[in-house]
């Protein structure tokens, strides 16, 4: 008897990769990802917006590219413009069909369009101390962090610098957290002072829409490295010695 094989050919493939979901966006933005052919070839990709957060409304969307070309990890519209978009979610929709508009693929991104150009306020009560003395760190010893910053902002950047000339000695962002309610908490290990007297630490925050805030620097720690200075003061060098000398010493 025959055997009969029901085939299903390759869909479209229909990805969005950037923007992401969940992302705060403004001005003109670019969207990537992938608009490819499926088995039966292509046909066209089709992104297009709405607001809201719901992917599946039937009408009510704005088309921003309708393509016959497809693309691969590459550029879906080169220039999204959001500035006029009243601010709150809006979906982002790719939809890709094959060549014989028999199959079809979409992808979507929730994403919020956020306008606001103000940036959050400098970190406020930044303070470091040493691990060992509170005022004296060295080469090698732990410092601690606290602070406090705007409540939904992100580290933006956390270096240590030179208190007297501002030259940074240390990358230490990755170290620095802050947390959802606007605490900032962290340590790190100072490795490399520079023979800087004192260090100090400098740190910016970020809000979900990108603005960056100015930098705040914490307290400055006495960065001791030398070991004390011990010095003979007398005999003088090559003296000759009674039994009964007292040698005089100073550090």
């Amino acid at each position: 008897a025959p055997i009969t094989i029901d085939y299903q050919p390759n869909c479209p493939v229909a990805s969005i990769t950037s923007p992401a979901t969940g992302a705060h966006i403004q001005g003109v933005i670019q969207v990537t990802g992938s608009a490819e052919a499926g088995f039966l070839g292509f046909g066209n990709y089709v992104l297009s917006c709405h607001m809201g957060s719901d992917p599946y409304v039937v009408s009510g969307w704005t088309d921003l590219v309708n393509s016959t070309t497809p693309v691969v990890d590459g550029v879906l519209c080169d220039a999204w413009d959001v500035s006029g978009l009243a601010p709150g979610a809006y979906v982002l929709r790719l939809h890709v069909t094959d060549g014989q508009y028999i199959l079809e693929a979409t992808s979507h991104v929730v994403v919020y369009v956020d306008n606001d150009s103000t940036p959050p306020a400098p970190p406020a009560s930044l303070s470091i101390e040493g691990g060992v003395m509170p005022a004296v760190v060295t080469e090698g010893n732990t410092v601690h962090v606290t602070g406090a910053a705007e409540a939904d902002t992100l580290v933006y950047r956390a270096v240590v610098v030179d208190s007297e000339t501002g030259s940074v000695l240390q990358d230490v962002t990755n170290h620095v957290a802050l947390h959802w309610n606007g605490s900032i908490r962290g340590a790190f290990t100072l490795t490399n002072s520079m023979g800087a007297n004192l260090i100090a630490l400098e740190m910016q925050v970020r809000d979900a829409a990108g603005n960056v805030s100015l930098p705040a620097r914490s307290n400055a720690l006495v960065a001791d490295n030398a070991g004390p200075a011990v010095t003979i003061a007398f005999p003088p060098d090559g003296a000759t010695l009674s039994n009964d000398t007292i040698v005089v010493s100073g550090a």
